[in-house]
């Protein structure tokens, strides 16, 4: 609640999820409204901030089958799973063993997804981690379903005044 902007928010709560599941790295993926490819808006780990620059196709990799399917991922061995594509782990140089992944669900559909990567100390994800990460997922979820109607009423609200301004001048 103390976060100023959705951004930070993001940054927060995975932070805080990286910590409670005990895992290496994680990320949030977001489904860019126009195009539906999957954009990285918060990721933290080694190799974080090479990560975000990755842009996925819809369906791509674990992380955009969740996007896409709306279900969630679980695998202690990520590269056995149909859906791993090995691309962003070999140009980042991060080793992917495990991967916990849960998509983001709004009122009109999948807003992204929830990724979790490697747990510490040679622990296997299971059920409960599934649970916790879903329930964040939720939270996120209802943030950012919030923040887009907020910048959307922004942009109506700018909109009808540039109108009202433009009729005024005309009249």
């Amino acid at each position: 609640s103390a976060a100023p902007g959705i951004e930070e928010l993001m940054d927060a709560v995975l932070a805080k999820a990286i910590a409670v599941l005990g895992v290496e790295a994680g990320s949030l993926c977001t489904v860019e409204e126009d195009a539906g490819a999957l954009l990285f808006k918060s990721t933290q780990g080694p190799k974080a901030e090479q990560v975000k620059r990755f842009r996925l196709a819809a369906g791509e990799g674990i992380v955009g089958r969740v996007a896409q399917t709306g279900e969630p991922i679980l695998t202690n061995d990520a590269a056995k799973h149909p859906a791993y594509a090995p691309r962003i782990a070999k140009q980042v140089g991060l080793a992917t063993r495990a991967v916990l992944c849960v998509p983001l669900l709004g009122e009109e559909g999948v807003l992204g997804a929830l990724e979790f990567l490697n747990p510490k100390r040679g622990r296997a994800f299971n059920d409960g981690d599934l649970r916790v990460a879903t329930l964040i997922a939720g939270q996120l979820a209802r943030a950012i379903a919030v923040a887009r109607e907020r910048v959307e009423g922004e942009r109506r609200a700018r909109l009808a005044a540039i109108g009202q301004m433009i009729s005024g001048m005309l009249h």
